[in-house]
């Protein structure tokens, strides 16, 4: 006897409904890692997120500052940068003190390393993983140098 398609398809629909379930073999549904890439585009919203400009501005307003390589004076350096209101991004959220100290350690290498670029963007770029546009707009050069310049470093 032969079955049209249609007959074919239901048949088969029929004995996939009446086959016992195997649980043995069935594997577990499996969910995306948190922060994985699925994630990783949804942002939190009461996070701070600067942009490049305000990052590279918080950056030399710590660079100004008298007494900053006085050891034990980084609370005061968040408070000043929080009045002057170099922490709060476009939402109003506000840059946590951990989140201060990296670009106040950036700072740091900055004033630190009298002019050495190769210093900053090494600090910048390998140390805490900042974008070339963000790493050349503090080390105050362009991009494509920036990127020479990693490039070197990635080689040493």
């Amino acid at each position: 006897m032969k079955l049209s398609a249609k007959q074919q398809q239901d048949q088969i629909m029929w004995l996939r409904l009446m086959m016992p379930a195997n649980d043995d073999n069935t594997m577990p549904v499996k969910k995306p890692v948190a922060g994985g890439p699925a994630g990783s585009n949804k942002r939190d919203m009461f996070k701070c997120y600067l942009s490049y400009r305000q990052i590279v501005d918080l950056v030399d307003f710590l660079v100004s500052q008298e007494s900053m390589t006085v050891r034990g004076k980084r609370k005061e350096h968040y408070e000043a940068a929080r009045k002057a209101g170099y922490l709060t991004d476009k939402n109003g959220n506000e840059l946590t003190f951990g989140g201060f100290t990296q670009y106040f350690a950036i700072a740091m290498t900055k004033r630190k390393s009298n002019g050495d670029t190769k210093a900053v963007i090494r600090h910048c770029r390998i140390v805490y993983n900042l974008s070339v546009e963000i790493t050349a707009a503090i080390a105050g050069i362009d991009e494509k140098e920036a990127s020479r310049i990693i490039y070197e470093l990635a080689e040493d």
